[in-house]
């Protein structure tokens, strides 16, 4: 309301300037006088015991007297009905606060501009809470008191009927009678005109909106004209004048009770707290203590919100503006303390924003009279700052810094010219002595108005709630909390005695000096001899702790293991043993993929993780994942769907293996999670950049048993899991470290929504290539049918571990392998050398065996003089699945590498695409 009237102020006396510069031309209009029918009516026209006028109309008559020249002959003696017949009568020329009815413009001629705006009114005794400002299902069956011919009655029932509820009426003779029943409690509520409010009422409901006009008599054109030209210049230089003067006399919302409907106060009570963002450096605005309490006039204003409604707030900092907006979008927060008053940047921040209630003008400021101002400092990131940099010549040079209190600092020490900051952070700059002797100089038309930011992924009743606490709390009590702020009694700093007593801080720092360095030398010295010490118990706690989890983690499969193989062996009954046979499966399952995620951890922290995208068809990775998690979602009895929501056909670059890593973790997650009879959902959808650039969104949903708010800020983190209490079954607590990890190497995000008992959500967005040209899609099977392309191959299997030989050889005859053994690397040597050319049809070698390894073997095999020993397939076979080990494994001459241990279908799948092109 301050910044409304200083600007209404500011638009009056620009007026009254050029009105006097136009009488002082044109002196002979100087003493037109018009009179003006002046009832009384409470707040429009106000006339007190020395008959001085004011009010609401009084204030606009004399806006337009600017324009006009009018001097006024106010005639306060006659009614509102006397004043419309002295009217037709010719006795008076202007009369205000009139409907246009075609009645009414029989006998009257309408300006061409409303002069404001009148309403119905719903209201009630201050003190009665019952209601809460449109509240239907409480309005309905209340008693509504209505004023004897009243012309706004008729349109209460058409508002009932539009919202679904009902009242019962009281009608009343007078207005007395009708505003005595509400303060006695004898009906509800009274339906009055906007124009009849008071601080006594509190308005429940707004409706049937109508335009209020000035009129003159008919045919005179002379004041019609008058007024036409000046309301229409009025609009002109002050679009929100009528709104202004609206809120100046008639808005009493401020400092009433905040009354919450049923639905505000429910959402309460299952949601008590808050969480609010705020930016701790933009000092006195919101800042914080070093205790880490949040302290500020934003910070003051939301404690009055919260004592008005009930609503706790918890406080998080942003420490650089220029990260608030991505902190906010995450979704973590609900409320932010503070906002520019702008759309466009409430868009940006994916929030809805209160009405303003601070307003906050602009002041330069320069250190000494600068001949030039070439250096602009400014605040990086602020919305403020964008403005100024729009209105910045080109030859001015910007310089940004984190916060306001830096560009301060800037312009002090002349590492720049000037800068702009508001009036708040100016007169709290001016209470420390290092910058008093700083000028200041205000800008005229550079002010920035502040609201509160509400989340749009928060419930739009937390809107509702803020707004109404905002609105309950009075002018005044905001320019208390602004007082207190500004005024609040700052400790002495130690360095301010270098701008006020420079001798003595001399003498002091001297001998600090030397005290400092005494400690000094004494702290280096202590610092060396326990340095390595606490480097060293750095170290091992680290290892101590990774060995700890893992350790654990380990042992309960191994244990798991040997007690299932003990009593397998000693079990006579052929199903009993095959039941410990399975579970000694699953137990090996499991500990190998933690042994797996173990190494693809390491491989992370040490930077040696790389990916090696190719061309990938999005609905290829659409039935691999089915494949492989269609029969796991079965098992636990979850309905899996998996569907790309927009089609698209051409291949996209992707490392196949780590994104199928990254969806398999997620999915089984979601399965493991989802009791019996829940879903899991798999969706793709895609958005196209351009020609070659996609934007890939992946989400797996599902309605399973959620995760804790607690949870999802250190889920990420290795070793983590959530106490379950055995809901579920237990996990190596890599795999979403894992996941997150790879989405990053791969330039992508993934963000997660999840409530306890209610289910998750992973969005995960990745940015990739599409592929010009599309490759042939493999159209293998892979299964073993009557065309089994293997069958009767001759493979020489190169493995000196005599169990992992037995199995790998078991997996071949299986596929219809004839199969031919060595147990090292010099054995599969001469063993292909001794054979007739083309007798194998290929090689299956271990890298690590004893006399010649794998790749020593590969090289010798690849340098024989016969002619299919640089074409037979030779494949690698390996428990080392890193690059540097398959690369290493290339150059010897392998064609391939696979990890142990052995998949038969991929064994399945490399041989076979080999014998297809052998002949190449």
């Amino acid at each position: 309301m301050k910044t409304k009237g200083r600007a209404l102020l500011t638009i009056l006396l620009s007026v009254m300037v050029f009105f006097a510069c136009f009488n002082f031309v044109f002196g002979e209009e100087k003493n037109n006088v018009v009179r003006v029918g002046f009832y009384e009516f409470p707040y429009y026209q106000n006339i007190d015991a020395d008959g001085a006028c004011s009010g609401y109309g009084y204030d606009y008559l004399q806006a337009i007297s600017q324009y006009t020249g009018w001097e006024y002959e106010f005639v306060t003696s006659a009614s509102f009905n006397e004043c419309q017949q002295m009217l037709k009568n010719g006795e008076i020329d202007i009369l205000g606060l009139l409907q246009k009815t075609p009645e009414r413009e029989e006998f009257y001629a309408f300006s061409d501009y409303p002069s404001g705006i009148n309403m119905s009114l719903l209201v009630t005794d201050l003190e009665n809470t019952a209601f809460a400002y449109e509240d239907f299902q409480s309005f309905d069956g209340m008693t509504v008191g209505l004023q004897k011919n009243f012309a706004r009655n008729q349109g209460l029932q058409a508002y009932c009927t539009n919202n679904h509820f009902s009242v019962n009426t009281v009608t009343f003779e007078t207005n007395e009678e009708l505003f005595d029943a509400i303060h006695n409690k004898k009906v509800d509520a009274a339906l009055i005109s906007s124009k009849q409010n008071s601080p006594n009422y509190r308005v429940i409901a707004r409706f049937d909106y109508d335009m209020i006009y000035y009129v003159t008599t008919k045919g005179n054109e002379k004041v019609l004209s008058g007024l036409n030209e000046a309301m229409e210049k009025i609009k002109a230089a002050a679009p929100n004048f009528n709104k202004d003067l609206y809120q100046k006399y008639y808005d009493f919302s401020a400092g009433q009770p905040v009354v919450l409907s049923k639905e505000e106060t429910a959402y309460l009570a299952a949601h008590p707290t808050a969480q609010v963002l705020y930016d701790s450096a933009r000092i006195p605005f919101e800042s914080v203590e070093k205790n880490g309490i949040p302290y500020g006039i934003g910070i003051d204003v939301l404690k009055e919100v919260s004592a008005a409604t009930g609503l706790n707030f918890e406080y998080s900092k942003v420490d650089k503006h220029e990260q608030k907006k991505e902190l906010f979008k995450s979704g973590d927060y609900d409320i932010l303390s503070g906002v520019t008053y702008s759309y466009q940047l409430a868009n940006e921040y994916n929030a809805y924003i209160t009405a303003p209630y601070l307003s906050m003008d602009y002041v330069m400021v320069m250190k000494g009279n600068c001949e030039e101002y070439r250096y602009l400092a400014l605040p990086r990131g602020y919305y403020i700052s964008e403005i100024l940099k729009e209105q910045t010549p080109e030859d001015v040079i910007i310089i940004y810094y984190d916060t306001a209190k830096e560009c301060i600092e800037a312009v002090n020490n002349q590492a720049a010219d000037f800068t702009y900051i508001n009036t708040y952070e100016a007169e709290y700059f001016l209470s420390i002595p290092q910058y008093r002797t700083l000028q200041y100089r205000t800008v005229q038309g550079l002010t920035q108005q502040i609201s509160v930011g509400i989340s749009k992924d928060a419930d739009p009743i937390l809107f509702s709630i803020i707004s109404k606490g905002l609105a309950s709390i009075s002018h005044e009590s905001i320019r208390e909390i602004i007082r207190e702020e500004l005024n609040a009694s700052r400790q002495s700093d130690f360095f301010d005695m270098l701008y006020t007593n420079p001798i003595q801080f001399a003498f002091v720092v001297i001998l600090l000096g030397f005290v400092f360095a005494a400690y000094c030398i004494v702290f280096v010295l202590y610092r060396i001899k326990n340095r390595e010490n606490e480097i060293l118990q750095t170290t091992n706690k680290a290892k101590s702790d990774f060995l700890s989890h893992i350790s654990h983690d380990m042992r309960t499969p191994i244990h798991a293991v040997i007690g299932m193989s003990s009593l397998g062996m000693n079990c006579k009954e052929l199903e009993k043993s095959k039941e410990y046979h399975q579970k000694m499966y699953r137990t090996s399952k499991y500990l190998l993929r933690l042994i797996n995620d173990t190494l693809d951890m390491s491989a992370i922290d040490n930077n040696k993780m790389k990916l090696n995208p190719k061309p990938y068809y999005l609905n290829d990775f659409i039935q691999d994942i089915e494949t492989v998690m269609e029969q796991r979602a079965k098992e636990k009895g979850v309905i899996f769907h998996a569907q790309q929501k927009i089609g698209f056909q051409r291949a996209v670059m992707f490392d196949k293996l780590r994104l199928q890593q990254i969806f398999i973790n997620l999915i089984n997650n979601a399965i493991k999670f989802t009791p019996e009879g829940g879903s899991v959902d798999f969706f793709i959808y895609v958005d196209v950049f351009c020609e070659n650039r996609l934007n890939v969104i992946f989400v797996v949903k599902d309605t399973g048993i959620g995760m804790s708010r607690e949870f999802q800020k250190k889920m990420f983190e290795p070793f983590e899991q959530e106490d379950r209490n055995s809901q579920a079954e237990s996990g190596t607590g890599l795999g979403l470290s894992i996941v997150k990890n790879l989405i990053m190497l791969m330039g992508g995000s993934i963000h997660c929504e999840s409530q306890p008992g209610k289910g998750t959500e992973f969005v995960v967005q990745i940015e990739t290539g599409i592929c010009k040209d599309p490759p042939e899609k493999n159209t293998t099977n892979g299964v073993f049918g009557q065309d089994n392309a293997l069958m009767g191959k001759r493979i020489l299997l190169g493995e000196d571990h005599p169990m992992n030989a037995q199995i790998c050889k078991a997996i071949l005859e299986k596929m219809g392998c004839i199969v031919e053994h060595g147990e090292n690397g010099k054995a599969c040597v001469e063993l292909f050398r001794k054979s007739p050319v083309g007798y194998y049809d290929a090689i299956l070698m271990d890298i690590r065996m004893p006399v010649l390894n794998g790749c020593e073997a590969a090289i010798m095999i690849r340098s024989l003089i016969r002619k299919d020993a640089m074409r037979i397939p030779m494949i690698g076979m390996s428990a080392n699945f890193e690059d540097k080990d398959i690369q290493k494994s290339l150059e010897a001459g392998m064609d391939a590498h696979i990890g142990k241990p052995i998949n038969a279908q991929e064994i399945f799948r490399i041989l076979d695409d080999f014998m297809e092109n052998k002949g190449e």
